[in-house]
């Protein structure tokens, strides 16, 4: 159920301001939805791995920026599709990792070169959410790839995407809070 409909239905879409699709927010709305652990899921092109293992191509995606050390960072890889990117289950993995002097690191083994993108988001609070605000605004750090602007709306995946050669590269992301 589209979250819209679900605030409509419990009352609480009063409390939220624009969240119709098409709406100020909508676009704002997804793209933080689309960063959270349950908002997508399939397997895929790439797992997970401890750093600096693996065998090439690894990503290493490196996150630094964090307001605190608490909590983890969650890191979700796109695959090189501009039509799954940041849908409702088009990532291709997804990883976490601890903070450490406010940075945390998260590597993917992927099968392949080519085009990739990250989405990520600081879980500060360790509850598995990436939290927000009643009005949809965040209460916790993201990113994406390329550090591309997210200011109204969803970052186009032309502004994300990366490519990754066959000895594997790495991906620097920045939080915002």
């Amino acid at each position: 159920m589209p979250l819209h409909e679900f605030l409509t239905q419990t009352g609480r879409a009063r409390h939220i301001g624009r969240l119709r699709p098409g709406g100020q927010l909508g676009p704002l709305l997804a793209t933080l939805l689309a960063l959270m652990p349950g908002a997508a899921g399939a397997a895929g092109t790439a797992t997970a791995i401890a750093c600096p293992g693996g065998t090439p191509p690894v990503l290493e995606v490196k996150v630094l920026g964090a307001r605190s050390d608490h909590g983890r960072v969650v890191v979700t890889l796109w695959g090189g599709d501009p039509d799954r990117f940041l849908k409702h289950h088009g990532w291709i993995a997804r990883g976490s990792a601890p903070l450490a002097g406010h940075a945390a690191r998260v590597c993917f083994a992927l099968s392949a070169a080519g085009t990739y993108a990250v989405s990520l988001y600081h879980d500060e609070n360790g509850n598995g959410h990436f939290d927000r605000t009643l009005l949809g605004m965040p209460e916790e750090g993201y990113g994406v790839s390329n550090d591309a602007p997210t200011t109204m709306g969803l970052p186009a995946f032309s502004t994300t995407a990366m490519t990754v050669g066959p000895a594997g590269g790495t991906a620097t992301i920045h939080l915002r809070y």
